[in-house]
């Protein structure tokens, strides 16, 4: 479960081990976000970084000396952004 209330959304797709996965993000009044594999509705990861709660969300791909990271940005009703990484929520 969530926690509390869900205030965000955001599909992303990762590319790993030569295929893509694709997870649905959420962002919660909790200040928690929460990522799930689409396919099967497992949580893969819960990122606690920010105490209040999360307005938006976006999820990006950077490409770094030619190898792609992707990342999800959250933003906060506290005026702080944070990111972490789409495949593990490590920030």
């Amino acid at each position: 479960g969530q926690g509390r209330s869900i205030t965000c959304l955001a599909l992303t797709s990762l590319y790993v081990s030569g295929r893509y996965q694709y997870r649905i993000v959420a962002g919660s009044s909790d200040g928690t976000v929460r990522a799930w594999e689409a396919s099967s509705g497992q949580q893969v990861w819960c990122f606690k970084g920010q105490g209040s709660s999360i307005t938006c969300l976006s999820s990006i791909s950077l490409n770094v000396s030619g190898s792609y990271q992707d990342w999800i940005v959250a933003g906060s009703s506290d005026g702080t952004v944070r990111a972490c990484e789409a495949s593990s929520g490590n920030e």
